[in-house]
C-alpha cells in the first residue's frame, strides 16, 4: 500500500483562512512561493516513487479531507526571516501534548534532517525550535494518527550562502526534503532526471543578460536622441549669437 503524504506550503492563501489571527500571516520576504515551488515539485518527485500525495496550502485547517484523513506524514514546508543574523534551518515536530504519533513524527524528522541538510550544505540548527513551530496551528487539525514534521529549510533572504541554494539552488532543496522522506520510508532513492544544481542559476542569468541588452538598446536610442537635441542646440546657440553680433554693429 501506498504512503500517503500530505505537504503543506506555509503562509499560502493565509488570506482566506476562517482563523482570523492567521490571515496576516504571510510569511517572510518571498517565502509563500518558494513554499508553493517546493512542495509542487517535491510532490512530483514523490509520485514517480510512488507515494500518494496530498498538496495544501496555509488553510488546511478549514479542509476536512486533510483533518479527517490519516496520514504517514503531513509536512508544513517553511523558511525563515532573517531574524538570526546567520544562516541556517531546522527540522521540528510537535510538543507530545498535541502530537499523538510524536515517537513517529520524531523518528520520521530525523531521517529528513539527515538527508535535508547533509545534501543541501545548509546548516542545521535545531536549537532554534520554538513554540512557534512546537505548537504550529495545525497540529491540533490533524487526526491523531498523522506524524506531522514542519521544515525551515533556511534564511530565505539576505544571507548569501542560504539564498544561494534556496532561490538559485532549488533542485537541490527538493532532493534533500525528497530523499529525507525516502529514507524514513525505506523506499530506494533514485534520481528521476539528473540534478543540475546551477540550472536556475543559469536561467536566471540569462533573463539578467537578456534584459540588460534591451535596456543597452534602450539606452542607445536615448543616446542618439539626445545628441540630436544637443545638436539642435548647438545650431540655435550659434544661430543666436549671430543675431546678437548683427544686431550690435548695427
Amino acid at each position: 500500500m501506498a504512503r500517503r503524504i500530505c505537504l503543506q506550503a506555509g503562509h499560502a492563501n493565509c488570506q482566506y483562512n476562517s482563523i482570523v489571527a492567521l490571515r496576516k500571516s504571510t510569511g517572510a520576504s518571498n517565502e509563500m512561493s518558494f513554499n508553493v515551488d517546493i512542495r509542487n515539485k517535491v510532490a512530483a518527485e514523490l509520485r514517480a516513487r510512488g507515494f500518494e500525495v496530498v498538496t495544501t496550502d496555509a488553510n488546511a485547517n478549514d479542509d476536512k479531507n486533510i483533518t479527517k484523513t490519516d496520514f504517514d506524514l503531513f509536512l508544513a514546508i517553511h523558511y525563515d526571516a532573517d531574524v538570526y543574523r546567520v544562516g541556517g534551518g531546522f527540522v521540528d515536530t510537535p510538543d507530545p501534548s498535541v502530537d499523538s504519533a510524536n515517537s513517529e513524527s520524531l523518528r520520521i524528522a530525523k531521517h529528513l534532517a539527515d538527508e535535508y541538510f547533509s545534501n543541501t550544505k545548509i546548516v542545521n540548527h535545531p536549537e532554534r525550535s520554538n513554540l512557534k513551530t512546537k505548537f504550529y496551528y495545525m497540529w491540533k487539525f490533524l487526526t491523531s494518527k498523522t506524524p506531522c514534521v514542519i521544515i525551515e529549510c533556511g534564511v530565505g533572504m539576505h544571507v548569501p550562502d542560504d539564498h544561494q541554494v534556496l532561490h538559485f539552488m532549488r533542485p537541490v532543496v527538493v532532493m534533500g526534503i525528497v530523499a529525507g522522506i525516502c529514507a524514513a520510508f525505506d523506499v530506494p532513492y533514485q534520481q528521476t532526471t539528473p540534478i543540475d544544481p546551477c540550472a536556475e542559476t543559469r536561467a536566471g542569468l540569462a533573463k539578467f543578460q537578456e534584459a540588460y541588452q534591451n535596456a543597452k538598446v534602450e539606452l542607445e536610442k536615448k543616446d542618439k536622441k539626445l545628441a540630436k537635441i544637443s545638436e539642435s542646440l548647438t545650431t540655435l546657440q550659434t544661430m543666436l549669437s549671430d543675431l546678437i553680433t548683427l544686431t550690435i554693429s548695427k
